[in-house]
């Protein structure tokens, strides 16, 4: 049966390539790096839920060098004035003087709450969950569906790591969730809160059912 056949080793090739002492390059041309685009907070805080993921399949160790530099560019990427993550930073390492972004935040919510949930060194799993603890009442101003999708996922995953306060966040994101769709979803001709499928659509079901099974 398809649904038994092994699945695909798991390759860090192309991550390694793309991934340097800071982070992991915004963009590329083939397999090259591209730092014309410098790095970008969302990219790194995908990278970090890639090392966990992979984690579970090659050992810690094999990931762990890696977690660490998304931990830290997050943690540096934390503006404590404005209590918002900045998004884009040169290859030289200066950050760039660019609006927050909500989406930008809420994968790093993503992240951080998946590395208090399933990283598996103590320190690891501490210094992520001060971050995010520190940077989660953002969410609760978060008005586009898809970050506050992703931080569902966040704070579902920092429930699971015993995070205080998480809960709470939780519940409000997903009642804003759900009045979204009740006001913008039409169940017959289209299920779906917005008039097209744009980007990373995959998020607000998960969200969902994440939320659906917790709740």
């Amino acid at each position: 049966m398809p649904d038994q056949l092994p699945l695909y080793p798991v390759v860090r090739l192309h991550i390694d390539e793309l991934a340097d002492s800071v982070g992991i390059m915004q963009h590329a041309i083939g397999r090259v790096p591209d730092p014309a685009h410098g790095y970008c907070t969302d990219d790194v805080a995908r990278l970090l839920v890639v090392d966990l993921l992979q984690g579970h399949v090659l050992g810690w160790p094999a990931v762990e060098a890696s977690a660490w530099r998304c931990l830290t560019f997050l943690d540096d990427a934390y503006d404590a004035t404005t209590n918002w993550f900045r998004n884009f930073r040169s290859a030289d390492g200066v950050w760039l003087d660019i609006p927050p972004s909500e989406d930008a935040h809420a994968r790093a919510l993503h992240a951080l709450g998946k590395a208090v949930a399933d990283g598996s060194d103590a320190r690891f799993r501490s210094s992520a969950e001060t971050l995010f603890r520190r940077a989660l009442h953002r969410a609760s101003g978060f008005r586009s569906i898809r970050p506050v999708s992703a931080a569902i996922l966040g704070c579902d995953a920092a429930i699971r790591g015993g995070v205080p306060g998480a809960t709470a966040a939780y519940r409000a994101l997903t009642a804003s969730l759900s009045l979204t769709l009740e006001q913008h979803a039409t169940a017959d001709a289209w299920p779906w809160p917005d008039p097209v499928l744009s980007y990373e659509n995959a998020l607000i079901p998960s969200a969902l059912i994440t939320a659906g099974r917790r709740l």
